[in-house]
């Protein structure tokens, strides 16, 4: 063979090889691009299957008494986010299908924020408290550790009060104080602050401190492992005084002496403990005052997120018998924004068997007839679970329309009574009881004794 002619084969058969090799690149890119349309196709009508299962169970299941899965406004909402499924990440329907719970109206319908296939609900490796004062840092994991006790005062730019009214349409609530409540956990969650534009992407946020001093410095936090975010406010950091509402949150009842004839009770979780019933306590308590020695209770529930209000009677008739025999004994109910659900139940009762309970700290997280119910739908494509609220409860007169049990001394904790280990809840109730203990003092003695003479909630321990 000629060399000419051999040149004419090599070219021939190069020109063949190349015309091979991009037929198979555009057959694989074709493969690939059917591949991907059809896991995108696959995931969209996933995410749509789900909201159709949620829209479903939602008008078979939720009580709200005005229907509101019922309503136009919902099934508009649903079959919006149905279109915009192929245009968002998952991790924005995640939120989006939160706020779609939200627009139920209560506090138990809402997205269960645990890991599921299609969202990681990665978080901040702190836990936030918004106090009177602004919203600090209780609590952190790590390096977030040395973080704890300062100020928040921008999140990604923008003021938190600013970032909680953009998050509010995502929060699940039956009032307005529910907001407060949740916010300690939407604000660690870095999707949710992408979504209301406090957050470059999912997986950081910028904030802004401020400590003791005002000296004001800028962190970027990175989203770590989900957990379970704080249900309670932790002790202040330090080796400082811990006040007695802090001292155990853990334990479902305990209680310990006060002075001037006092006793305060913690109720934490209407539930049975781990050793002791509700009903046992009950009877414990019952003996505890048989004596009469007891003058005033105070009554503790700012922990309480609910429970099982089946096992509330026993509780509730040694509160009332106590308070029946002498009319002259006070009765003060501790309450907060994480009195909730089931505890909401205890105060609306003994509302009414001890009309004349004096109510300190913050609103109720719920009304005195609320929906609220705990009632898991596992939607299928995501993994995650949502609750629908499946009972509506009228504890209260039909006509009862309050928002919430409003405390007759409206107390707010700031952050610095926090930090400095005070409780000015319980302090005004025990600046009342010597304020009553005085007017039965002689003049004579009542002048030698100190106007703001006051008890040190601090230093009492419970027993045991």
């Amino acid at each position: 063979m000629s060399v000419p002619v051999r040149l004419s084969w090599l070219h021939t058969r190069g020109a063949r090889v190349a015309q091979c090799l991009l037929l198979a690149a555009s057959l694989s890119s074709a493969l690939a691009a059917q591949t991907a349309a059809s896991a995108d196709s696959a995931r969209v009508a996933g995410w749509r299957s789900d909201l159709l299962l949620l829209e479903r169970e939602a008008k078979r299941v939720h009580a709200g008494p005005t229907r509101p899965a019922h309503t136009p406004a919902f099934a508009a909402a649903v079959a919006d986010l149905a279109a915009r499924v192929p245009t968002l990440p998952d991790r924005r329907i995640v939120v989006e299908i939160q706020r779609l719970m939200a627009r139920l109206g209560d506090g138990h319908s809402l997205v269960y924020p645990a890991p599921a296939a299609r969202a990681s609900f990665a978080m901040l490796p702190i836990d936030v408290y918004l106090f009177a004062d602004g919203l600090y840092i209780v609590a952190g994991r790590d390096s977030a550790a040395s973080l704890v006790g300062q100020r928040i005062t921008r999140i990604g730019g923008l003021e938190p009060s600013a970032v909680i009214r953009r998050l509010e349409p995502y929060i699940s609530r039956d009032n307005a104080v529910g907001v407060q409540a949740f916010a300690s956990l939407y604000l660690l969650l870095p999707p949710f602050l992408e979504a209301v534009g406090a957050a470059p992407d999912s997986s950081r946020v910028v904030l802004e401190l401020a400590d003791a001093a005002g000296v004001r410095r800028t962190v970027t936090l990175r989203a770590t492992a989900p957990r379970r975010s704080l249900r309670t406010l932790p002790r202040p950091p330090g080796s400082g005084p811990v006040p007695l509402w802090l001292q155990h949150p853990d334990r479902n009842l305990w209680m310990s002496p006060l002075a001037h004839d006092g006793l305060y009770v913690q109720f934490n979780q209407v539930a049975d403990g781990p050793t002791t019933s509700l009903a046992a306590f009950s009877t414990q308590l019952h003996e505890r005052l048989a004596d009469g020695s007891v003058k005033y209770l105070v009554v503790d529930v700012r922990h309480n997120t609910g429970g099982n209000n089946r096992l509330l009677d026993p509780l509730l008739a040694t509160l009332g018998a106590w308070a029946d025999e002498v009319q002259s004994r006070s009765l003060y109910v501790l309450t907060s924004r994480s009195t909730f659900s089931a505890a909401q139940n205890f105060i609306n009762r003994l509302e009414r068997r001890v009309p004349r309970t004096v109510f300190a700290g913050e609103p109720s997280m719920s009304s005195p007839n609320f929906t609220g119910e705990d009632f898991p739908v596992p939607l299928p494509f995501s993994g995650l679970t949502v609750s629908i609220s499946n009972r509506y409860w009228q504890d209260s007169d039909p006509s009862d329309r309050r928002p919430f049990i409003a405390p007759q001394l409206d107390l707010r904790l700031r952050g610095t009574d926090w930090l400095a280990g005070r409780d000015p809840v319980l302090e005004r109730v025990l600046e009342r009881v010597l304020e009553r203990v005085l007017e039965r003092v002689p003049q004579a003695e009542r002048a030698a004794t100190p106007r703001r003479q006051r008890p040190d909630v601090r230093s009492a321990r419970p027993p045991g």
